[in-house]
């Protein structure tokens, strides 16, 4: 490798973001680690407001697509040009602790180490956004029980270059979980990954319960694609705990008892299927429920509801996923 070449390249993609990636790409400015050892590399992904202008004045290496490909091709984009050996990844809404890139690469001193992966914090007070940043710190405590993981997102992940190219970078049919997608392959050619909890990154959470739950829908469908390719991890995989998948069916149970309950109310004991369904639902919520009771009242009183509304939106998702993926529903997306 050149010796000029910096050891780290960044890569953010950036679509519609010129509310947010000036703060992104100066705080990557601002890492502990030495600033000739890295380069920021942001590929404005066919916006049509300011992001390439304000990314190029905040210091960053500024690529333009033609038309807006989505975070996969963005991705594959920035690798193509970037000239690290290791490669981080991270959003445009994002805003990394000055330790982020240091956490992050630490990992990869040890050559059977491939890849490693950050989480996020907040410092939003929108009660959605404190409920997803307790999500997020639920499922954090998950993986963190797997030694090897193999489902990393990208706002906050590194990787080493030639690992990626060699399994042929994102796949750019997915608008969603491409992430996913191309973790499980990695982990599948033998790259070990790590966590790394201590590269943190501020990001913007979705601050109202309507675009959250569009949000879990859109990315529910898109991950029955990528199950469609990668079965064996619909039974496992280190982010997702088991108890998501019974907690989606109850949340289902607790629809299809009660309109059982409504369309036959006049019959003795219709309410019995109702309050089954309820008994299976209030344990698998409850631990996420009492964890914000312990640290907001308010958070606990709103999570019951927020989180039968995820789960139907998962739920939801995944069946339409499902039925596009077997043809049955026509989509105007590629996949």
């Amino acid at each position: 490798m050149d010796e000029a070449a910096p050891r780290v390249s960044v890569i953010v993609p950036a679509f519609q973001a010129s509310a947010t990636i000036e703060r992104c790409v100066k705080a990557l400015s601002a890492q502990t680690l030495p600033r000739d050892q890295y380069e920021v590399i942001v590929v404005d992904d066919g916006s049509t407001d300011s992001t390439a202008t304000r990314a190029r004045q905040a210091g960053a290496r500024v690529i333009r697509l033609a038309r807006n490909m989505g975070p996969a091709a963005a991705r594959n984009a920035g690798l193509a040009i970037a000239r690290g050996e290791t490669v981080v990844f991270t959003d445009a809404d994002c805003e990394p602790t000055e330790q982020f890139l240091a956490a992050l690469t630490e990992h990869l001193h040890d050559p059977h180490v491939g890849g490693s992966k950050g989480v996020y914090r907040s410092r939003q007070r929108a009660l959605v956004a404190r409920f997803v940043q307790l999500e997020y710190e639920t499922r954090y405590e998950h993986t963190a029980r797997h030694a090897a993981l193999d489902f990393v997102d990208t706002y906050a992940c590194c990787f080493r270059r030639d690992d990626i190219l060699r399994i042929g970078g994102f796949d750019k049919r997915l608008r969603a979980c491409e992430d996913q997608e191309m973790s499980f392959r990695l982990a599948e050619a033998g790259v070990r990954i790590r966590f790394a909890p201590d590269a943190r990154t501020y990001h913007l959470h979705c601050d109202e319960l309507s675009g959250y739950v569009r949000k879990k829908f859109e990315i529910a469908r898109w991950k029955a694609r990528v199950l469609r390719h990668h079965p064996s991890r619909i039974l496992r995989d280190s982010h997702t705990p088991q108890t998501l998948k019974v907690e989606i069916a109850a949340a289902y149970a607790i629809c299809a008892t009660l309109m059982f309950h409504t369309l036959l109310r006049h019959r003795k004991r219709t309410w019995l299927p109702v309050a089954g369904a309820l008994c299976a639902y209030v344990p698998l919520i409850a631990p996420l429920v009492l964890r914000g009771a312990r640290r907001d009242p308010a958070l606990a009183l709103a999570a019951p509801a927020i989180l039968f509304c995820r789960d139907l939106a998962l739920g939801a998702g995944l069946g339409v996923g499902i039925l596009e993926a077997i043809g049955i529903l026509g989509s105007a997306d590629a996949g």
